[in-house]
């Protein structure tokens, strides 16, 4: 029964949580949030709880393996925002996210590799965005779009969890990583906002994706030796610890008006 209401409430609550703060505070902020593990962290707490920390790790290995594919979708969107319009852009971005996900599925490479590539894409980005400066755009939004990304949010987390007894823990982790969240949030952002609101999104994204690699990471060391709530709560202090200190390490300066 527990497991049942955490699948129901804790996802879309957060996720209800960080439309909020994206309307009131911005794109990039909302997309900060939004890279945090709102669907995957509830994921592998809800396998290791059903399954055991075991397979709670080989997810967050697969989480981690996986995490070039959210890479992959932010680029890609950030890109082509400037050219397409948002069924364009969520098109092609999604395809190069799935095509990503399944080359880490049949290749299944060393975890350091998957790290370093994305610790070498985020210094890039990084130095790129320095260069660059973005239109300030303020969100808007009908009040059903939200209940919209509650309900995907949910179905999210259901089907990851569907999977997994299927497929595997691993193999479900790389799956976990697929940025649905994000692709609701950039594609109903574009369609109301502008081509602007969605590369905002995406820097925010791409600025928030080291504190949740730390997150799981800390997972990785720990979810087999400790408690599941000590290890999942030693997680999320450090998450929080890095989300306050690092978000402006991979964004680019203060965004100001330009042309886009």
């Amino acid at each position: 029964m527990e497991v049942l209401l955490l699948k129901v409430l804790l996802t879309p609550s957060l996720v209800l949580f960080v439309s909020l703060v994206q309307r009131r505070w911005g794109h990039l902020l909302g997309g900060q949030l939004t890279a945090l593990p709102l669907t995957s962290g509830p994921f592998v707490l809800i396998l290791a709880c059903t399954e055991g920390a075991e397979a709670g790790r080989v997810a967050v290995r697969g989480i981690l393996l996986g995490t070039p594919a959210v890479l992959v979708f932010c680029l890609a969107y950030g890109l082509l925002a400037r050219r397409r319009g948002w069924v364009g852009c969520l098109s092609a971005s999604a395809l190069a996210t799935v095509a990503t996900s399944g080359l880490v599925v049949l290749l299944s490479p060393p975890l350091w590799c998957s790290l370093v590539f994305t610790a070498v894409t985020l210094i890039g980005v990084f130095l790129a965005q320095r260069r660059t400066r973005v239109v300030t755009v303020p969100p808007t939004g009908p009040a059903w779009e939200l209940a919209a990304r509650v309900v995907i949010s949910a179905v999210l987390v259901g089907a990851l969890s569907w999977t997994a007894a299927r497929v595997g823990a691993g193999p479900a982790g790389v799956l976990a990583t697929f940025p649905a969240l994000a692709c609701v949030l950039t594609a109903f952002t574009h369609r109301l906002d502008g081509a602007a609101a969605p590369i905002q999104l995406t820097r925010g994204v791409l600025a928030g994706v080291p504190a949740t690699v730390l997150f799981f990471l800390c997972l990785l060391g720990t979810l087999t030796w400790l408690p599941i709530a000590l290890a999942f709560g030693l997680a999320g202090l450090v998450v929080a610890v890095a989300g306050a200190l690092l978000p402006r390490l991979a964004t680019a300066r203060r965004p100001s008006v330009m042309a886009v």
